[in-house]
């Protein structure tokens, strides 16, 4: 799971405050991951606000025989101290069992 964002607010000194949090949901409702207050991005902003820039809080995923199949809920809030704004972006995937 790789998460982007852009455009975080700056202080008057130019620096910025980004959080991220990831929660993993199995199709049983059960949670696989659920970490908070990941440090994204911090400190003097470099650069246009509005590039595109790739969070440190990255998901692997790799299916085994003991997960359950079906559905999972994939969670993420990123939050901007100085904006004092959260935006939950969630996706789906489905894990399936291949049999070759």
């Amino acid at each position: 799971v790789l998460t982007f964002f852009v455009n975080p607010k700056t202080d008057v000194r130019r620096n910025v405050h980004v959080t991220c949090g990831i929660k993993v949901t199995r199709p049983n409702r059960t949670v696989s991951v659920n970490e908070r207050n990941i440090p994204c991005l911090r400190g003097t902003l470099t650069g246009d606000p509005n590039y595109i820039r790739l969070s440190p809080a990255v998901i692997e995923f790799v299916g085994e025989k003991t997960d359950p199949l079906g559905k999972w809920l994939v969670e993420v809030d990123i939050e901007d101290a100085n904006r004092k704004t959260t935006l939950r972006l969630q996706t789906q995937f489905t894990l399936v069992r291949s049999d070759g």
